[in-house]
């Protein structure tokens, strides 16, 4: 009977893995942080379930045409006997590595933190640290336990490789092998994090009720690998959008990404056909200026030129921007937001002339199509165009990106990392977001790549009398704790040219936490260039 339970609970943890994959590969998740291959990106592109290959459990097809063999096993020891799960493993893996030697494919050990520490953190280890650096262990010597799992390894992979091959294995070829292989430690039982994480990001993408489409995404795991099945992105992509249509609970059927396409039209189109910017009066006896302008000239170019928080109009003219939007409506929700700055200033509106209807012109028409294929090619559509990090405010912007600084795009921005000449075409709400929701900057993906790597909180959980009672254990923190992670400032320079720049090391702009970059700025200070003042060049400059 026990061992019929251990069976079960193995293709149960293979099928929750599986889904696990299923809604990476939805999200286009690079799951490149789980199997510690950070110098290269693995988005899922097709998933093969129980394959002919020698490494069958599944196999991942990834975009960048790389192949991830999966073997997967819920509990592991690490033993030298041929009857044991860990030989079985290394020779599919060994096998599969000498049928295809010339490739780049990687041999992945799928495995729970019920397993042998051989396994999940000697083996995870080794493998991690020859990647690194061949010689590693000769730096760094390895501890008694450490040695051991690294001369059964070699001795297991010489062995099947002089069996398979009919050649003795060399010290190169075993570093070669190791390399391929990576272990990732996935808890994804119920209640563990990993499944946590999984409701959280189908929660994300708009399933009301994500606990539903998680067991039927295990069950159909099972279906798949009973049929040798595969499935494909666009197979995928019809499987979810069904779903979602058959849900009867909550207020939206729609996903984010389908909501954020939907509210970023005005009517249907774009606003595209004119500029309403904010401005610093070029009139002494006024504060602000309101000006519209049109966009396009007769050939469809772009008329003016956005550059820092300038707009030039001619070689003789240049505004200062305050902010950019591509509608009267989206200037009005704007100053009422920030009512204090403009309460007592003097402000007048430059309309112009018989601009009413130049969304429907030729040109309004083709810049609204470029514009839509676009936001078709922006694959993080819930990241912020500027700091690449989640967006999960309350109302968030959306924005065109058009200037002289930075490629064309269309998506959204934090509040905080928005430019002046960032054109605002409008808000979205996304569902389940409303006044005291305490999430508004959680962001979804960074958590789930990060969670494999803090679990020890959480095994502590797990392993507590609480939860051996049956209860759910609460974990609290301090929302109203001011956010200031490290390395989310940079210092910028305004260059007498009217241009700017950053501080750079190796070639990259300089991450630096708040501290370190006013002792950065109070060094910068006490210099001075052509006696001129160095103070007023520099910007402390926030890129969270």
């Amino acid at each position: 009977m026990a061992g019929g339970q251990a069976t079960n609970s193995g293709i149960d943890y293979q099928q929750r893995v599986a889904a696990w994959c299923l809604i990476n590969q939805y999200v286009e998740f690079n799951i490149s942080t789980f199997f510690d291959q950070l110098d290269e990106e693995l988005i899922i592109s097709k998933i093969l379930f129980e394959t002919a290959q020698p490494i069958d459990d599944l196999n991942l097809q990834c975009q960048n045409n790389k192949t991830v063999f999966l073997q997967i096993k819920r509990s592991l020891s690490l033993s030298i006997r041929e009857s044991s799960d860990f030989y079985k493993t290394i020779y599919q893996f060994t096998q599969e590595f000498i049928k295809n030697e010339k490739t780049e494919n990687l041999f992945g050990l799928i495995t729970t933190s019920d397993a042998s520490s051989k396994i999940t953190h000697d083996l995870k280890k080794i493998v991690v640290s020859i990647k690194l650096n061949e010689n590693a262990f000769e730096d760094n010597p390895l501890n008694e336990s450490e040695k051991d799992t690294l001369e059964k390894l070699e001795k297991i992979f010489e062995s099947i490789y002089k069996k398979v091959k009919k050649l003795k294995a060399t010290k190169e070829k075993f570093i070669e092998f190791v390399k391929r292989i990576f272990v990732a430690i996935i808890d994804i039982q119920a209640g563990h994090p990993n499944e946590t994480s999984s409701l959280m990001l189908l929660k994300s993408i708009g399933f009301n009720s994500p606990e539903i489409i998680w067991s039927i995404l295990i069950k159909n795991s099972l279906t798949y690998a009973s049929n040798r099945q595969s499935v494909d992105s666009k197979k995928l992509s019809k499987i979810f959008d069904k779903y979602k249509k058959n849900e009867k609970e909550g207020t939206s059927k729609e996903s984010i990404d389908d909501l954020l396409k939907t509210e970023l039209i005005s009517q249907g189109d774009f606003p595209v056909g004119k500029e309403v910017l904010l401005i610093e009066s070029f009139m002494k006896e006024l504060d602000y200026l309101i000006v519209e302008l049109y966009r396009f000239r007769d050939d469809c170019q772009i008329k003016n030129k956005f550059s820092g928080n300038k707009i030039n109009i001619s070689d003789e003219i240049e505004w200062t921007i305050v902010q950019r939007f591509a509608t009267m409506t989206g200037l009005e929700r704007y100053m009422d937001e920030n009512q204090k700055i403009f309460i007592n200033k003097k402000i007048v509106v430059i309309p112009a002339n018989e601009i009413e209807t130049v969304e429907d012109d030729k040109c309004s028409e083709l810049h609204k199509a470029y514009l839509a294929d676009l936001m078709e090619s922006n694959k993080e559509i819930l990241s912020c165009l500027h700091c690449g990090k989640f967006v999960n405010d309350l109302d968030t912007l959306t924005v065109e990106i058009e200037d002289q600084d930075t490629s064309p795009t269309v998506g959204i921005v934090h509040k905080n990392c928005l430019r002046p000449i960032d054109r605002i075409l409008g808000k979205i709400k996304i569902p389940g977001r409303e006044k005291g929701y305490f999430l508004d900057t959680f962001d979804y993906k960074l958590w789930v790549a990060l969670v494999v790597k803090g679990q020890g909180m959480l095994n502590a959980l797990k392993a507590s009398p609480n939860m051996l009672d049956g209860h759910s254990p609460l974990i609290g923190w301090n929302s109203d704790e001011e956010y200031d992670s490290d390395y989310s400032y940079c210092i910028k320079f305004n260059l007498e040219d009217g241009s700017t720049s950053y501080s750079y090391q190796r070639s990259k702009i300089e991450r630096l936490n708040k501290l370190q970059a006013e002792e950065h700025l109070k060094l910068f200070r006490g210099f001075k260039i052509n006696n001129s003042n160095f103070d007023t060049m520099l910007t402390l400059f926030i890129v969270i």
